[in-house]
């Protein structure tokens, strides 16, 4: 892989920041804070350049750190964008979930 240009690695330093600062498990907070600081940064743009896709079977890749695998942050992230298309193309969504009333949305977690 070439060496990534400093406009680059700035970008991506700045990626590796949000991330550790929105992480709320430390076991891949500390991941990408060591590659942050020992400047690993082709490893840090395997982490980040792609987000996971959401497919038929849902979210399925390597639990990890980074936006390419399965941890908390992203699946944190995924359910907020959830909630809000939720919110944006059904009106009355959070009513009827707060009533309990005939709720259309379920959401597990498979841990395997």
């Amino acid at each position: 892989m070439a060496a990534l240009l400093a406009e680059d690695q700035a970008c991506l330093m700045g990626t590796a920041r949000d991330y550790i600062h929105w992480d709320p498990n430390p076991c891949t907070r500390t991941v990408v804070e060591e590659l942050l600081k020992t400047g690993a940064f082709e490893q840090l743009d395997c982490l980040f350049r792609q987000r996971i896709q959401f497919g038929t079977a849902g979210l399925r890749a390597a639990m990890g750190p980074g936006y390419k695998n399965i941890n908390d942050l992203v699946i944190l992230q995924t359910c907020q964008g959830l909630a809000r298309y939720l919110e944006e193309h059904f009106v009355d969504a959070k009513t009827k979930v707060r009533n309990n009333d005939n709720c259309i949305v379920a959401i597990w977690f498979v841990h395997q």
